[in-house]
């Protein structure tokens, strides 16, 4: 009985010591991002699950400083991409170049991408090709980059994802009238959308 005590009181102190130093990071980034104190929780959750983030919003909000200081207070390595149209899959996973060396001997060698890194800003995803865009779909979801060689590189920890001004999140599509509008009927055929 005395051994579940003992074990039951360093998981109490555990806990209050992840708490205390949770609230410490926190106010480190709450010295950077003003008033948004629900999306940096949001956003430490996600980082902490070793999860992904898609923060979505106006221009001027701090989302990009808020993933500096979350990397800044969290002691990550954090990198920015900034997407634009004609960003390569191959910008953010890297690439792999052939070198020659001086007696005349080939090799390939991986140049790492700024994906490759702990913290993870991409800033306007929805600038990108489509291409592009799966590209670091994939790679965060595999946690891995396939970049033609032979084996996936492993990422190295959570990332964030910014995609800024998006109008259309603040609207609502009407719902189809029957509501299996876009899926097929039981028989596996389309339904009928003459009449829509």
């Amino acid at each position: 009985m005395a051994d579940t005590d003992q074990v039951s009181d360093a998981i109490i102190a555990e806990a209050e010591s992840a708490a205390e130093t949770l609230a410490q990071v926190k106010a480190e980034i709450a010295k950077a991002v003003f008033g948004q104190d629900r999306v940096v929780e949001l956003a430490l959750a996600a980082v902490l699950a070793g999860g992904h983030a898609l923060l979505i919003g106006a221009p001027g909000l701090a989302k990009t400083r808020l993933v500096e200081a979350m990397g800044t207070a969290l002691g990550l390595a954090n990198q920015r991409i900034q997407f634009t149209p004609d960003l390569m899959p191959s910008d953010i996973i890297g690439s792999e170049v052939l070198d020659e060396s001086p007696s005349g001997q080939r090799t390939f060698r991986f140049l790492k991408g700024p994906i490759f890194t702990q913290l993870l800003m991409a800033d306007e995803i929805n600038r990108a090709s489509p291409r592009t865009q799966s590209a670091l779909l994939q790679s965060t979801r595999r946690s891995g980059a396939d970049a033609g060689c032979t084996e996936p590189r492993a990422l190295e920890g959570p990332s964030c994802a910014e995609h800024r001004g998006c109008r259309s999140a603040r609207r609502t599509l009407p719902r189809p009238p029957d509501g299996d509008a876009l899926r097929p009927d039981r028989r596996g055929t389309e339904p009928d959308r003459s009449d829509q």
